[in-house]
This record gives structure tokens, C-alpha cells and sequence, in this order.
């Protein structure tokens, strides 16, 4: 009896409180619905403008970094924006003066008058006394040198010497100017196909000076053209001079060479 009184009791009871409490439990549900999707909606909006910031900060800097003269870049390379690129200076307009009108007044022109001029006295005149004339620097890396020019002459001029010979000759002087005896000529070349070599000494052939030196050097005039030379020595053969060349020709009428040589230091 139990058991069937249970299974009589009214069911509708227990369904009307559970749709009881599904509908307040659903109330305020359907009532935070509206409030949640507008949040949601601000959030999603602010999310994609800084994403787009980022894309826009990102894409300048790469523009930037390929091109820095483009024109996004603010700061330019060497454009550097100065004060005076924002600064307007006013500038300055000069304004015409009046000019001012200067009078010229009449000149006077002063006659000159004839002023007697003084009579010229006569100035005595130095007379130039002539002197000593400067001797010549002579720089040889020798003490004796040649003097004066080369002369060709018969040499049947002096004695002895009648017959068609070619002869060598001359003189030697010291620093004074005097003969000089003593001193080494030595004759050398080659004239003929021949070698010559001679000694002499200064003092030796009196005919041409106190120091005359000579050479006989052929048996017949000889053309030849600076072929032979003629050269001072002291008594140790160190050399005085340098050697003197001198042409010879084939002629009787100019068979004597003459060659002086002059001391120097």
C-alpha cells in the first residue's frame, strides 16, 4: 500500500520548480549577453589599429632603411634642417639719398714768370791716371801652362837650321816672367806611323832664350793634325803641365813649331 500511495503522488509539482529555476537562472544570463559582445567589440577594434601602427612603423623603417632619401624619412642624410630654413629674416631695402649738388666756382690760373736761372761754373775734371793693369785668375790644375799662341815659322830663321827638317822648340818662364832653366820637355805621338818619344831640358838650346828647349823631330816637314804633344816634368817626372798639341804641315817655309810655357803658381 505503501508503494502505490507513492506512485500517486502528484509529479507536476517537482516540474513546475525546476522550470522555476531554470528560468531564474536564465534571466540574468540573457541579461549580461549584450554587455559582453560590446567589450568585446572595443577590445577588437583597439587590437587591429595597433596592429596597423605596427605595419605602418614597420614598412617606414624598411622604406627608410632601403632609401634614406626618401621622403618619409623626416631627418634626411644632409638635409639637416637649420634655423634659417624656418626663420624668415626680413631683409634690408636701402632707400635712394638725395644727392647733393656741389658748385664749382671759377678757377685762377697763376701765370708763371721767368725766373733767372744760375749761370753753370765749370767743374774741374778728374783725370784718370792709367795703372797696372788686373792680372788674370788663371785656374790649372797645374803650375805651368802655355803662353801665348802656337807659331809655325821657317826655321831658317836661327842658325843651323837651313836645311828641310821638322824641329820643336820654345821657352820656359817663371811667375816673374823670367826664364826658367832646369825643367823636364818631353816630346811624344805618333807622326808618320812612327812613336815618338824625346827629352830635353829648359836651358838647353840657347839660340831661342836663356831657357830654350828643342826637338828635331823628322828629317822632312810632315802633315799631321794634333798627333803630337810636348809636356814639362820636374826631376821626379811628376807632371808640370798638361800636354800641348800642335798640327805640323808639309813645308819648309813652316818647319819650326814654337810653344813657351809660363808659370801660373
Amino acid at each position: 500500500m505503501e508503494d502505490s500511495e507513492a506512485q500517486q503522488l502528484p509529479e507536476i509539482p517537482l516540474i513546475s520548480q525546476a522550470r522555476l529555476s531554470s528560468e531564474r537562472a536564465g534571466q540574468p544570463r540573457s541579461s549580461s549577453r549584450p554587455a559582453a559582445s560590446h567589450k568585446d567589440l572595443t577590445w577588437n577594434v583597439l587590437t587591429v589599429l595597433v596592429w596597423v601602427m605596427i605595419a605602418c612603423t614597420v614598412m617606414a623603417f624598411l622604406s627608410i632603411y632601403a632609401n634614406p632619401g626618401s621622403a618619409v624619412n623626416l631627418f634626411q642624410p644632409g638635409r639637416a634642417p637649420t634655423l634659417a630654413s624656418f626663420v624668415t629674416i626680413p631683409t634690408m631695402t636701402a632707400s635712394p639719398q638725395p644727392s647733393s649738388t656741389v658748385e664749382v666756382s671759377p678757377t685762377i690760373t697763376l701765370t708763371p714768370t721767368s725766373t733767372p736761372s744760375p749761370t753753370p761754373t765749370d767743374v774741374p775734371t778728374e783725370t784718370a791716371t792709367p795703372g797696372p793693369s788686373p792680372t788674370a785668375t788663371v785656374h790649372s790644375l797645374y803650375p805651368f801652362i802655355q803662353r801665348g799662341e802656337i807659331k809655325v815659322i821657317d826655321a831658317a830663321t836661327f842658325p843651323d837650321h837651313e836645311s828641310c827638317r821638322l824641329w820643336v822648340a820654345g821657352q820656359a818662364y817663371d811667375l816673374q816672367g823670367a826664364p826658367m832653366t832646369g825643367i823636364t820637355v818631353m816630346l811624344g805621338g805618333y807622326l808618320d806611323r812612327k812613336t815618338l818619344y824625346q827629352l830635353s831640358l829648359t836651358g838647353t838650346a840657347l839660340q831661342y832664350g836663356q831657357a830654350g828647349y828643342e826637338f828635331t823631330v823628322a828629317d822632312r816637314p810632315t802633315p799631321s793634325r794634333e798627333a803630337v804633344w810636348v809636356q814639362l816634368f820636374d826631376q821626379a817626372m811628376i807632371p808640370l803641365s798638361n800636354r800641348i798639341y800642335f798640327n805640323t804641315v808639309e813645308d819648309c817655309a813652316q818647319n819650326l813649331v814654337l810653344i813657351n810655357f809660363r808659370q801660373v803658381r
